[in-house]
């Protein structure tokens, strides 16, 4: 399971903004929050570290995702008046399926700041697509799993089930995401010698648990604090209960050994 510390969350996202922005503001002597979210819609703005009234330096954090539980760190440094106290004014643009972070990140009118992951900004920066680096590692081991149904939960497409590693994939149907979401799953299914479209099927799927909950794919990706709860809070049709862990095989990514690191606060080097 990832590991979170509110705390060193908490001083890390700090850190981050106050490191990489020193915008040269003074600091206030009472913590206040300054921090506003910008609706999902309104995309991320070109803040270009802008003065603001008061003082204040106005930068955008371009979130991965919705807001959810991984920016809980950043949030929270907001409520507690943390940023307001290094003279920031922090605008967090929230994520979604349409926003692609690194590429979000690496426009010059765009946010000071992005979250992405290490894979992801590694891929544009080898095409020489962006300039985006890594100021600050969050996570201490990443929350990239695959999601299977037990023996005896329902056969899946192939007919089969309890799938417990990526060496199993062989034949499969795997769902996984793209955006560069996907590079553990097929990491992990390249340390056995399987490629994808040769040995196994790998199945784009959306930021749910829909294929797996009906049968499509024989596992799905899923991030532990997200959609591996999706799957505990659906109904299963058989009970009318809720499907319980026990139903479920986890492959976890840090244990087979393509983990990859997240979540990664990068920035645009401007000049």
């Amino acid at each position: 399971m990832t590991t979170f510390r509110p705390i060193a969350g908490i001083l890390a996202a700090t850190a981050i903004l106050v490191a990489a922005c020193q915008a040269g503001a003074p600091a206030t002597t009472k913590p206040s929050a300054a921090s506003t979210t910008a609706p999902a819609s309104a995309g991320a703005p070109a803040s270009q570290a802008a003065q603001g009234s008061g003082g204040m330096t106005n930068v955008s954090l371009q979130l991965q995702w919705a807001p959810q539980a991984q920016f809980a760190g950043y949030f929270a440094a907001d409520k507690e008046g943390y940023y307001t106290a290094e003279g920031l004014h922090v605008t967090m643009v929230p994520g979604g399926p349409d926003v692609v972070p690194q590429t979000v990140g690496s426009d010059p009118a765009g946010p000071e700041f992005t979250i992405s992951w290490v894979p992801k900004v590694l891929e544009v920066r080898g095409k020489g697509q962006s300039d985006l680096v890594d100021i600050a590692q969050i996570f201490q081991r990443a929350g990239t799993r695959s999601v299977s149904w037990a023996s005896g939960k329902g056969p899946s497409p192939t007919g089969t089930e309890n799938i417990t590693s990526p060496e199993q994939f062989k034949g499969k149907n795997v769902g996984a995401w793209g955006f560069g979401n996907e590079y553990e799953v097929t990491a992990g299914a390249l340390k056995y010698n399987l490629k994808e479209g040769t040995d196994y099927t790998k199945v784009v799927q959306p930021f749910d648990m829909s294929l797996l909950l009906n049968r499509q794919v024989d596992v799905a990706e899923a991030m532990i604090y997200n959609e591996y709860a999706q799957v505990l809070e659906a109904t299963n049709p058989t009970t009318n209960a809720l499907y319980q862990p026990s139903d479920l095989n986890v492959i976890d990514y840090n244990q087979v050994g393509t983990a990859m690191l997240r979540t990664l606060c990068s920035r645009v080097m401007r000049g």
